[in-house]
């Protein structure tokens, strides 16, 4: 039997499994282990593709007939319709709700087929820590979404679990597993800071439960929009959402000083903002790291002040 963990984010989601054994893999998605939190809806036929593929759409959607979905997740219980589509059996409406249906199960199409008939016994979700005190519907609208997915031609149901996981202890239990030896970290407490694309969650972690928190709707998001903001500024160059993840990914920085560390020079090439001419125009870690100053201190502050919450005995610890 197999249990699996589902951490739906803004921009990414991750799968964790725990088998029979205990043992813990993160699954992988084309050799990856996010899997893009998006969804690519066929305009006329209704296909769906959904992740890396989905976002390749994104990036060409003049030559794809259709839209993509991205960024649903906070409108979650918001009775927001997205779209609205006609497959030809009548109108359909495209909700959060309905997005993260499609989500769960494609990933459980994933997971089941690599588990040679081996049954999933049990699902469970993970949610923003702010929302099991102050939106408790969204924590509902995500779990139900998740029961009517379908694996193996019928609803997950009760398979998903009444239990969701706070964000920051998911984050907790990744790091430990990218650390590869938890033995370091035994009866330690951890702060967390778990920088997503639409928030930043920080949490102070105490024998596997959250002491004190902060959530601020600062993240990954605002960094791209950071870089686009400076290029278009300081380069008069300007880029797409898709072209400055990119810089952040190479060469994206908190530090103006990394050392021997440091990445080489990206080369970035798009229109020029006034005359529309092509241009390119290599950007340097440093530049990058002066352009997200700002949302940086942010997020710093927003440390800041869950480390103030935090009681002074668990200070040593972190």
């Amino acid at each position: 039997m197999t249990s699996i963990g589902i951490d739906i984010g803004t921009s990414n989601t991750v799968v964790a499994k725990v088998d029979a054994n205990g043992n813990i893999t993160v699954h992988k998605f084309e050799d990856d282990d996010l899997l893009p939190s998006m969804i690519h809806v066929e305009e006329t036929g209704g296909n769906i593709t959904v992740g890396k593929a989905a976002r390749e759409f994104w990036s060409g959607s003049e030559d794809n007939p259709g839209e993509t979905f991205r960024r649903w997740k906070m409108s979650m219980a918001d009775n927001i319709v997205l779209a609205t589509q006609d497959w030809g059996g009548g109108p359909v409406d495209i909700s959060p709700e309905r997005l993260t249906t499609w989500l769960v199960e494609h990933i459980m199409k994933q997971i089941t087929g690599g588990l040679g008939g081996e049954s999933v016994d049990s699902v469970v979700v993970t949610v923003p820590h702010g929302w099991r005190r102050e939106h408790a519907e969204k924590c509902l609208a995500t779990r139900k979404a998740a029961r009517e997915a379908e694996a193996d031609g019928r609803p997950l149901g009760a398979t998903v679990r009444d239990q969701t996981v706070d964000e920051p202890v998911a984050a907790a239990v990744y790091a430990l597993y990218a650390a590869g030896n938890t033995a370091d970290f035994a009866g330690k407490d951890l702060l967390i800071v778990d920088i997503g694309g639409g928030s930043t969650e920080i949490a102070v972690i105490s024998l596997g439960g959250i002491v004190c928190n902060n959530s601020i709707r600062v993240a990954g998001d605002d960094l791209t929009a950071d870089i686009q903001e400076y290029m278009s500024r300081q380069h008069n160059v300007r880029i797409s959402e898709r072209m400055a993840e990119r810089i952040k990914l190479h060469v994206g920085s908190a530090l103006t000083d990394l050392g021997s560390d440091a990445p080489e020079d990206y080369v970035v090439h798009g229109p020029n903002r006034i005359t529309a001419l092509p241009m390119e125009v290599p950007v340097c870690y440093q530049e990058v790291a002066h352009s997200l100053d700002k949302t940086v201190a942010k997020i710093e502050n927003a440390v800041l002040s869950a480390l103030e919450n935090t009681p002074p005995e668990l200070y040593a610890d972190i």
